[in-house]
């Protein structure tokens, strides 16, 4: 089977991760992908995509913004953009194409629909703007054969329509490589001070990672005379300068300079291993991978109720789950889980267990592998 994987976004992320995760072992079971991808803004995406032996094709494609230029440029782009994509489909002639990146990309929804392949559309977040709501049932009933989604919360959030929910939807949770993720395997940090209990955070300084709400938690946490050391892993994005320029000014206004951000982290492994607790304090997610990694390193979690975080996250057996913004609540957890490293150690298991089990890499293959052989027909091998 020949799948091409069409993703609109070059920078890393969930959806690039796990494509490079995913895509090789696919290959095993059969499963030839070809990733087409921009031109531009994906040197560390191609990167990845080599190193793992991936075949790819660049074009370039203009990326969805909230900036009116670049918006004006992604209309004015918009069908030259469609007809590059028909062309590099004519041309590799896939059974499947594999929409991924979420909703706003959906340019190869409405080209895999012109040139007549079937369409798997990956739904993978719960926050859109209202306008892409509206357009995105159009563009799904157009387009799409069948869907994947990261969580239930996902597919409550698009597919509510009668229409879509009748068409073929597999739930494949975003995938963790519990085999590198291993705090057995794993070095932790070794220029981070040992004991002091230590929060850590990985993702990028964008809005609705709620990293205020941390900084806010880290300040009850200090009123309460907690002596920790919390750390936050990602990416600054060039659009988003100036809400890190504001995290940065709270950070000096709450005097929590115990607070570290870090920018531009490849490998999280050695400071998840390093650290005590997972903190997430998003204001939306979906399926979120750097909290099952956490997992995996056998971190136990204080997170907000987003996304699929209730379904895998058992409050008092392998963390706890606050509703978004509770800065008090997810201070008292955090409080809890600092003064009782017993129970840090105790939910770390169970959160390692449950990795293994619901979320490994093995788990999505599976998924993906179902969603393709139901949609193009194939048969399962005996």
């Amino acid at each position: 089977m020949k799948v091409v994987n069409i993703i609109e976004e070059g920078r890393i992320g969930g959806p690039l991760v796990r494509i490079c995760q995913v895509t090789p072992r696919l290959a095993a079971h059969g499963v030839a992908t070809v990733v087409l991808h921009p031109t531009e803004r994906s040197e560390r995406f191609v990167e990845l995509l080599e190193r793992n032996g991936i075949a790819h094709v660049a074009i370039p494609l203009q990326t969805l913004s909230r900036n009116m230029r670049l918006f004006g440029r992604y209309l004015w782009r918009f069908p030259a953009d469609i007809r590059a994509i028909c062309r590099v489909l004519a041309r590799e002639r896939p059974e499947l194409v594999h929409v991924s990146g979420g909703v706003w990309q959906f340019k190869g929804v409405l080209a895999a629909a012109l040139v007549g392949v079937k369409v798997v559309w990956h739904l993978n977040d719960t926050s859109l703007p209202l306008a892409l709501r509206w357009l995105f049932p159009l563009v799904a009933f157009l387009g799409a054969d069948g869907f994947i989604v990261a969580g239930e919360r996902v597919r409550r959030y698009y597919l509510r329509y009668p229409f879509l929910a009748r068409r073929p939807v597999f739930l494949v949770p975003a995938p963790v490589d519990s085999a590198s993720f291993d705090p057995e395997r794993v070095v932790g940090d070794p220029a981070w001070p040992k004991g002091v209990v230590t929060t850590i955070t990985v993702g990028n300084f964008v809005p609705l990672k709620g990293i205020e709400h941390l900084l806010r938690v880290a300040a009850e946490l200090k009123r309460r005379g907690l002596t920790l050391r919390m750390r936050v892993l990602g990416y600054v994005i060039d659009t988003k300068e100036a809400y890190f320029v504001s995290l940065e000014r709270l950070r000096t206004e709450l005097g929590v300079d115990f607070v570290e951000f870090h920018d531009g982290v490849q490998d999280v492994r050695g400071f998840l291993k390093a650290a005590d607790i997972y903190l997430c304090t998003s204001r939306a997610e979906a399926s979120p991978m750097a909290v099952w990694e956490a997992m995996s390193m056998g971190l136990p979690v204080v997170s907000t109720d987003v996304g699929d975080v209730s379904r895998h996250v058992r409050p008092g057996e392998s963390g706890f789950i606050l509703p978004v913004d509770d800065v008090r609540g997810m201070a008292d957890a955090v409080a809890t889980l600092a003064v009782d490293a017993g129970m840090r150690r105790t939910l770390g298991r169970e959160a390692r267990r449950v990795a293994v089990r619901e979320l490994d890499i093995e788990v999505a293959v599976s998924g993906h592998l179902r969603a393709y052989r139901h949609l193009t027909g194939e048969r399962s091998p005996t």
